[in-house]
């Protein structure tokens, strides 16, 4: 029998975007530093799931100055709604701003919204802030590009078969003086993947069957700064799997109990496989079918109608496709229940017209308020009776109370309202509809 040999591949992953947190501050001219442009970071909305703010950059000398702003946003999704004159690059946690239409003019200022989405596991921040060199009020000081130091070494680094043609890589996160933007893994010396700050795993594919093969992993920062690598780890696939005629056994034992008017809970015994079972395919007697790994023995089924009588069967199924029998059982879903319209919709309803300067141009938005009535999961705004967008809450339900909707260069009359799911899922009715003349 020959010896199996080691491989090499080269997989490229892509980047991720990533999040922002924001304190609020006060515009204030930094003396000290003399900087010919100054930087300013203010925040009007912050909850653990969404973060609104702006940054304010002002030209103070009587000169055209060009301007790069870099910032890190380590947790949630960054959004640039000052597209139209400003470009934003992501790489990893660190964030770098530059204008579109060339340097800022002599005494004026550049006006940046942004908008930061998060998970409501945490609070969202927006750190080491870097404007040509010099400090952001309102903002912890950056590296910028002259950031020379290193992310720590990745640990814990394991390799393990998934199967005869895929090694699971996984390790514990590096740290940064600023932001770890991503991760190389190596495969018998050579670079396999590529993967974005915020990933600690990932399958390797394409493999022989029964090989060997040695991993390194090294983490890296937006100035290009390099860890060490990790010491080698080795991974071996599983040998190649072998022809499989043999079905499972039939599910003999099967329950059926309905848990509300369109879901019904249902349980069997283990079935057995001379390999192993890999899934169960629950079906509804009505052509409807659910599947599930086959390390279960229970499977909830949704989307059921109410008041209705259901056979269910389980067929157990192995990695070759063979599939055993089934008994069955039935049970019928329980009666609806029906929430009365306007539950929890909002009060205190308010709407008005503001506008900003962005440079020279003037920009409209609406401002928005409103007091929620009971705990809330999101609102739908709606404006001129089109849908505009949602605002997702987290567990600060008394910071869900305003928003303000950008309009961009026009302005006008528009009308506006809102509504909100409630925690049970359900829709409240529409807020009054308000006028706004802008």
């Amino acid at each position: 029998m020959k010896t199996p040999t080691k491989r090499r591949a080269a997989i490229i992953a892509g980047a991720a975007v990533l999040a922002v947190a924001i304190p609020s501050a006060a515009f204030a001219a930094n003396a000290a530093s003399a900087a010919p442009l100054e930087g300013k970071l203010t925040i009007d909305t912050s909850s653990t799931w969404y973060a609104g703010g702006q940054f304010v950059l002002k030209n103070t000398t009587t000169d055209k100055q060009d301007w790069k702003l870099q910032f890190t946003v380590p947790e949630g999704t960054f959004q640039n709604s000052s597209s139209w004159s400003v470009d934003a690059e992501i790489v990893g946690e660190r964030v770098t701003l530059t204008p579109k239409n060339g340097a800022l003019a002599a005494g004026q200022s550049e006006y940046i919204s942004f908008g930061v989405s998060g998970n409501g596991s945490g609070a969202i921040s927006v750190e080491g802030c870097d404007l040509n060199g010099a400090s952001v009020d309102g903002c912890s000081a950056g590296g910028g590009e002259e950031d020379a130091e290193k992310p720590s070494t990745p640990t814990k680094l394991t390799a393990d078969a998934v199967d005869s043609s895929t090694i699971h890589v996984m390790w514990e996160h590096s740290t940064d003086n600023v932001a770890v933007a991503g991760y190389r893994i190596y495969q018998d010396g050579v670079l396999a993947k590529e993967l974005p700050g915020n990933m600690r795993m990932t399958n390797i594919t394409g493999l022989a069957a029964g090989t060997s093969y040695d991993y390194e992993v090294e983490a890296f920062d937006a100035a290009g700064n390099l860890s060490d690598r990790t010491d080698v780890v080795t991974g071996t696939t599983a040998g190649a799997p072998v022809e499989d005629t043999e079905a499972p056994s039939d599910v003999t034992q099967i329950t059926a109990k309905a848990t509300g008017p369109r879901t019904v809970e249902v349980s069997w015994g283990a079935a057995s496989d001379n390999i192993g079972v890999s899934s169960y395919t629950i079906g509804d007697g009505t052509g409807g079918t659910t599947t599930v790994d086959g390390s279960k023995t229970s499977a909830t089924i949704n989307g059921l109608l109410p008041e209705t009588t259901y056979v269910f069967s389980v067929h157990a199924a192995d990695a070759a496709g063979n599939t055993g029998g089934s008994a069955l059982a039935g049970a019928t879903t329980l009666e609806d229940v029906v929430v009365e319209p306007g539950t929890g919709t909002p009060t205190n309803f308010t709407a008005a017209a503001g506008t900003y300067q962005d440079g020279s141009t003037t920009m409209h938005r609406l401002q928005l308020g409103w007091t929620p009535a009971e705990a809330t999961k999101r609102y739908e705004i709606y404006i001129d009776g089109v849908y505009a967008q949602t605002l997702l809450i987290g567990s600060d339900q008394a910071a869900a109370q305003k928003r303000n909707v950008e309009l961009g260069t026009e302005g006008g009359t528009h009308t506006v309202k809102l509504r909100a799911q409630l925690s049970d899922g359900s829709w409240s009715s529409f807020t009054p509809e308000l006028t706004v003349a802008g």
